[in-house]
C-alpha cells in the first residue's frame, strides 16, 4: 500500500493472472482511518493512466541578430504512471523550438524540455507537449509551454518557472 497526503493505493491481484486492479482510496477526512465504518471512495483501475506533474512550462530568452545572449536553462516533466500495468509513453511537440529528452520511456520517467531560439524574433511564442500512450485510459496529456523572446536592452521579468510542490507534498 502506498500513502499520499490524504491518497492510498492498494493493488490487489485476482486468481485469474490477467488481472491486476489498483484500488485507490480517497480520504477526504483523516478521521476516516479510525472510523472503520466510514465509506471511503473506491476506484478500480485496469490498465494505465498517465501523470505528469506540470501542465505549464515558462521561458525566457534575449535574443540579438539571431544569437541567443540569455535563455532559461533546462525544465523537467515528470512523468508517472497513476493506475495499473505498464505505462509505454511517448513524447511530441508541435513546435520547432522545443526540444524534449527523451521522446518515450516506460513506467516513471523524466523528461527535459528546453527551448532552442536560434532565429526568433522577439515576442511571444507559444507551443503544446504531448504525452500519450494508446493503452492509457487518460491519453494524450498536455503541458502548454510559453516562450518570451526580448530584444537586449528592454525590460523584461525573470525566466522560467518556480516550482512548489503540490497538496504539501
Amino acid at each position: 500500500m502506498r500513502r499520499l497526503k490524504n491518497f492510498y493505493q492498494v493493488h490487489l491481484w485476482t486468481t485469474i493472472p490477467i488481472f491486476l486492479f489498483v484500488v485507490s482510496l480517497l480520504v477526504l477526512n483523516s478521521d476516516i482511518i479510525a472510523d472503520k465504518s466510514a465509506t471511503p471512495e473506491i476506484r478500480i483501475m485496469n490498465g494505465p493512466e498517465i501523470a505528469v506533474y506540470r501542465s505549464q512550462l515558462n521561458f525566457g530568452a534575449v535574443v540579438e541578430g539571431g544569437q541567443t545572449l540569455y535563455t532559461t536553462g533546462y525544465q523537467s516533466l515528470l512523468i508517472d504512471n497513476s493506475g495499473s500495468g505498464t505505462l509505454n509513453w511517448d513524447v511530441t511537440d508541435n513546435a520547432d523550438w522545443l526540444v524534449c529528452h527523451p521522446t518515450s520511456g516506460t513506467g516513471t520517467g523524466v523528461v527535459n524540455v528546453s527551448v532552442g531560439t536560434f532565429l526568433l524574433a522577439p515576442g511571444s511564442y507559444y507551443g503544446k507537449i504531448t504525452i500519450s500512450d494508446p493503452s492509457a485510459s487518460n491519453s494524450p496529456q498536455y503541458v502548454n509551454v510559453n516562450l518570451n523572446v526580448y530584444a537586449p536592452g528592454t525590460s523584461h521579468p525573470p525566466f522560467g518557472t518556480f516550482a512548489t510542490p503540490v497538496h504539501d507534498s
